[in-house]
């Protein structure tokens, strides 16, 4: 594998689960593009949002896109779930690598997140309910997920069926 693996979708679909076992399966490292907006701020993404704001977060969202994309070797990265719809981002992402959206039923994604909600700025607060939050950002993101390479479909799959469901799509 000579490039990198974005993998986009929605907040709790399973971006870092996946990618961390595909990037084992494949032999590369594994980028969670939040973890490198933490360390290049040296803030938490929520105080991020809360100290700065959202327009902030996301140019410092495509300066480490940019950052990740002119890295040489392969790897398979975690983004943000609106990552690839502001700014270039989408358009870094395709030129240096394949874009692989992830989807799963909203419900499954819903019950994930009840856990950690608190930890994800844009689905925080008990209302309107996840379920209704989570509908809401994939309706607005709908047409950027879209211009994915690949859609796979994670709902209800084994790890070992997901990861099967990964690599075939890309090699």
């Amino acid at each position: 594998m000579t490039h990198k693996i974005w993998l986009i979708g929605l907040p709790g679909v399973g971006k870092t689960f996946w990618g961390q076992r595909l990037a084992g399966r494949l032999g590369v490292p594994f980028t969670d593009l939040d973890r490198e907006i933490e360390t290049h701020t040296g803030i938490s993404i929520p105080e991020i949002f809360s100290t700065h704001g959202e327009d902030w977060f996301r140019e410092v969202e495509g300066i480490a896109v940019q950052e990740v994309a002119k890295r040489k070797a392969p790897a398979v990265v975690a983004c943000g779930g609106g990552t690839p719809c502001f700014g270039k981002n989408m358009e870094r992402m395709k030129v240096t690598g394949t874009v692989v959206w992830l989807r799963d039923s909203i419900s499954a994604i819903a019950q994930r997140l009840k856990q950690e909600a608190a930890l994800r700025p844009l689905l925080a607060g008990d209302d309107p309910p996840m379920e209704e939050k989570l509908e809401g950002l994939q309706s607005e993101r709908l047409d950027c997920y879209m211009q994915a390479d690949v859609q796979v479909e994670m709902d209800g799959v084994s790890v070992v069926e997901g990861l099967e469901r990964l690599v075939g799509v890309i090699t």
